[in-house]
């Protein structure tokens, strides 16, 4: 809605005289519906926002709190009240603001994100033009000077043939991909902005990863993510607590950013913010600041990249693997001439509609195709319909390698429970059934040298954090081994391993 053009003569009339909430909040809510044409205004994550330009065409999304919906609503309407024998005009009313913002379901388009380039919806049908579209619940604004391709709706095989080469004999050329999932997964996250719409589940990390710096790891993200952005997208680098990690979450998927980086992680990768944040289709956090709480939808993309990243068994799982590697001892002195694209951030910046285009032929062509599911049909749990359409799309496309790497990305886990294992059987062995606190525990770690992290801090630190670790693995099975909570005494956590039923 353009403010500048407004015509005070022409808004709806609301005359606050009017004591009865429900119906002139009802008035003030039609005078904004009537002004939201075409949308500027969403319900996103259950609070009201409303779309703004910034540098370079950017759209951000922002949050409405009660001034911010007052300037709103004094430009959607005349409010006003009779006085001396003639109406004058007021400023709505704070109690009308506050009535609409109590509204526990408000009657504005839904939105999911801010895209910049053509995406599916979960029909298979193309969202090309500008704009909101309901059907992807939407708002696509392009960003740069891009002319898109005409994506054929039966793509021959000349079609997937080019498609296939723009990407992988030039976007991907230059990269030392260790093997043949390495490529399946770069190409799953390229891919995955388009049909983000048909994935109804969570999707996991992608974790770029090498042997050393200066290989091309952050290049790759950021090239990968090009396409689908029109611009570099930003890194988060790594925080030393969750509760940080958490807030940065929020912050992020408040903004609607199509992906979550963090680069160049130097610690072991333990959050369980972001291991939850994965999984999850809707992220719950209150706003820093404020005491309300935001129910946000997660449809960012995790990146990670590091140099032979540690992750935690919890996000283990959760993680699929992009690896590259030179072989060389020095990767960073490579000459020029050794690459097809020396420059190659320029030459994605100018061909970023081809490879848009190549995008979508390949979705297109497995859309033509009945959208059938993998034969191959490796598998990651908790990401199954991931698996099922982008599996589907790499199979259609005759690209191999999908989740062929699970099996490396498994031994960080394994390590662990490894480990686990092993304090278990050494707590066997000295307390038997009995009832064990963190100060014995951290004790048992001490003595029998058992390589449990527990940070830097004083003995009492790590105290607490050999508790919440315990605390966190209650009811695993190690072995023949159970850990259990026991009673608590004296407001401290008490446990007890208990052997397998039928040992």
């Amino acid at each position: 809605m353009d403010f500048n053009d407004l015509q005070s003569d022409k808004l709806p009339q609301i005359d606050i005289k009017d004591k009865n909430l429900p119906i002139i909040t009802k008035r003030a809510w039609d005078a904004l519906i009537a002004s939201n044409s075409p949308p500027y205004l969403f319900n996103y994550g259950n609070h009201i926002v409303r779309l703004v330009k910034r540098e370079k065409g950017q759209i951000l999304i922002d949050s409405l709190d009660k001034n911010k919906l007052r300037h709103v609503l004094a430009r959607c309407a005349n409010f006003r009240i009779f006085k001396s024998d003639e109406f004058e005009i007021c400023p709505p009313p704070p109690y009308i603001i506050e009535d609409m913002l109590a509204c526990p379901n408000y009657p504005l388009p839904r939105l999911s994100r801010i895209v910049n380039a053509p995406i599916f919806s979960k029909e298979g049908n193309l969202h090309l033009t500008p704009g909101y579209s309901a059907s992807t619940e939407c708002y696509l604004n392009y960003a740069g000077n891009i002319k898109i391709p005409k994506v054929p709706l039966h793509p021959s095989e000349d079609d997937i043939n080019r498609a296939k080469y723009i990407i992988l004999g030039e976007l991907l050329y230059d990269f030392p991909f260790t093997g043949d999932s390495e490529i399946a997964h770069a190409l799953c996250l390229l891919l995955f902005p388009f049909v983000r719409a048909i994935i109804s589940g969570p999707s996991p990390v992608f974790v770029i990863e090498a042997p050393t710096s200066a290989t091309g790891k952050s290049l790759l993200a950021k090239m990968l993510t090009y396409p689908s952005t029109g611009r570099i997208i930003e890194a988060m680098s790594e925080v030393q607590s969750d509760g940080e990690m958490r807030k940065r979450l929020t912050a992020v998927l408040m903004n609607s950013q199509a992906y979550v980086f963090i680069d160049n992680v130097n610690r072991k990768v333990a959050y369980s913010s972001l291991a939850s944040v994965i999984t999850a289709e809707q992220w719950e956090d209150r706003i820093l600041g404020e005491s309300r709480t935001v129910r946000l939808p997660v449809t960012s993309a995790f990146i990670i990249t590091g140099n032979n990243p540690s992750l935690s068994s919890e996000m283990a799982r959760r993680c699929v693997r992009i690896r590259i590697d030179t072989g060389l001892e020095q990767p960073g002195r490579r000459k020029l001439s050794e690459f097809k694209h020396p420059k190659l951030s320029k030459w994605v910046e100018m061909n970023r509609d081809q490879i848009i285009g190549s995008c979508l032929v390949l979705v297109q062509n497995w859309l033509s195709k009945g959208r059938p599911i993998p034969v191959n049909n490796n598998n990651l749990g908790s990401f199954e319909e991931w698996c099922q359409v982008m599996g589907g799309i790499l199979e259609v496309n005759g690209i191999q390698g999908f989740l062929g790497n699970l099996d490396d990305m498994r031994t960080a886990q394994d390590i662990e429970i490894s480990v686990w294992r092993s304090f278990t059987e050494a707590w066997w062995q000295t307390f038997g059934p009995a009832e064990v606190g963190a100060a014995e525990l951290y004790q048992l770690v001490l003595d029998k040298d058992i390589p449990i992290d527990l940070g830097s801090g004083s003995d009492h630190s790590k105290k607490i954090r050999i508790g919440k670790k315990t605390s966190k693995m209650c009811q695993r099975l190690f072995g023949q081994l159970r850990i259990v909570f026991a009673k608590q005494q004296n407001h401290a956590q008490k446990y007890r391993l208990e052997q397998n039923k039928g040992v």
